[in-house]
């Protein structure tokens, strides 16, 4: 999870204009749509599960399932 500790420093670096703010962040994980069976996407299962390990703020989109999203403010706090 070397991108993820990457987008951890980057935004811990940039809290003062992010924090406390609530700027989306947003991991594109696709929904499935090429999949073999339509829906079911394998790279999001395992971001999810990856993220949900760490304990992360990231959860999927109520509007659109093929993404992970946190606030800005929630990342720094994580």
């Amino acid at each position: 999870a070397i991108w993820l500790s990457a987008v951890r420093d980057s935004i811990a670096l940039s809290s003062g204009g992010l924090k406390g703010t609530k700027t989306p962040l947003t991991v594109i994980t696709g929904w499935g749509k090429h999949s073999t069976v339509e829906g079911s996407s394998q790279v999001k299962d395992a971001a999810v599960d990856l993220l949900r390990q760490l304990d992360s703020p990231f959860k999927v989109s109520p509007k659109n399932p093929g993404l992970l999203t946190a606030t800005a403010a929630q990342v720094t706090e994580w």
